[in-house]
């Protein structure tokens, strides 16, 4: 990961919308996939943050946030 990206991550980790912004990508994700090792992907549009596209990969039980980050390679 380059500066730009870690700066990112961790300006989104270390606000008190964390855990909003992700239960919102998981409520409102433009798309969900299922990831080897039982958890789950999904990837939605956070507007606290310009609209950037964020993936949020969670546990088996869709719950469980295993990690999130800014996904500048989205592709629908």
């Amino acid at each position: 990961m380059n500066q730009y990206t870690n700066t990112l991550i961790h300006q989104y980790t270390t606000t008190p919308i964390y855990q909003y912004t992700n239960n919102k990508v998981i409520e409102h994700a433009i798309k969900i996939e299922k990831q080897e090792g039982n958890r789950w992907r999904f990837w939605g549009i956070v507007e606290e943050f310009d609209n950037k596209v964020f993936r949020v990969v969670t546990l088996e039980d869709k719950i469980t946030i295993h990690n999130a980050f800014p996904d500048r390679g989205f592709k629908e």
